[in-house]
């Protein structure tokens, strides 16, 4: 993965919407990764019940973590109980969480037969479009750690193009700050009734807005540039090998930063994987 220290929040965006496609291929090939790659595309058929499942430590923990829910790989036998219940029930475990990774992953699995049968297993699409989301969810994620706003931004442009809802925004505690933060909304208003919430927002900005062409990109923008005057990045611009990259005439002793156009094999040369040499 490329090292956007340093950098400040809308320059991280376009260096990594100008080299996505790269890193997405360089994580697919890091040993680590390809390695559980294989064993899922592998296992996975074998998978038909839920006991075969959360029992298959390979598939489970890879699932897991394709869907956001690596921190949760040891529940086993709460995952176990969230399959087995009925989602079509309001007062059904999978319900009564509303967690929306975890409904994700419960309707992606689709287990049917009480729990004993699974249909998409077997299936080479869906084995694909499960190996995609592990595969920019460790991109997402890496992001994030690096610089926590940019993973906000990379996940929300994800997700937007699906939202219709804004129960769907205030089942999301990062979603919900992006959107209290571009509308200007206080913080303070999650201590009302979600009713209450979903009235403010929708009398501040018109949800279907999301779906029109340069919105999200509009919103990312000022997300970005809001958080980074609340939080700058904490990183020497003199130390950052990027920054360098774009402009030699960086650094302590050195005046101003000047934009200039940047050589994005030459900052690829940065990530550790051995794509990029």
């Amino acid at each position: 993965m490329i090292n956007i220290g340093g950098l400040s929040t809308p320059m991280a965006m376009k260096v990594i919407d100008d080299t996505k496609d790269k890193q997405l291929e360089g994580i697919r090939n890091e040993v680590v990764h390809k390695r559980a790659i294989e064993d899922f595309r592998k296992n996975a058929p074998d998978i038909e019940s839920i006991d075969d499942f959360v029992e298959n430590y390979e598939t489970f923990s890879f699932m897991m973590k394709a869907h956001g829910l690596e921190d949760k790989i040891y529940a086993k036998g709460m995952m176990k109980k969230i399959f087995e219940s009925d989602i079509n029930d309001e007062n059904s475990l999978v319900r009564r969480l509303n967690d929306p990774k975890i409904t994700e992953l419960y309707k992606t699995m689709d287990f049917q037969a009480g729990g004993e049968t699974n249909y998409n297993t077997l299936s080479s699409q869906w084995r694909q479009e499960q190996v995609d989301k592990y595969v920019e969810r460790e991109f997402i994620d890496d992001s994030a750690d690096q610089n926590s706003t940019l993973g906000v931004v990379l996940e929300f442009e994800k997700k937007a193009p699906e939202i219709d809802s804004w129960y769907k925004i205030l089942a999301d505690e990062d979603f919900g700050d992006f959107m209290r933060t571009v509308l200007n909304i206080p913080d303070n208003v999650v201590r009302l009734d979600v009713d209450k919430q979903k009235e403010m927002f929708e009398d501040a900005y018109d949800i279907e807005k999301l779906q029109e062409p340069g919105e999200i990109d509009r919103l990312t923008e000022k997300y970005a540039l809001i958080k980074d005057i609340e939080n700058p990045p904490q990183s020497a611009a003199g130390n950052s090998p990027i920054l360098q990259l774009m402009n030699p005439s960086v650094g302590f002793g050195g005046g101003g930063f000047t934009a200039m156009t940047y050589d994005i094999g030459a900052i690829s040369g940065f990530s550790g994987s051995s794509i990029y040499r």
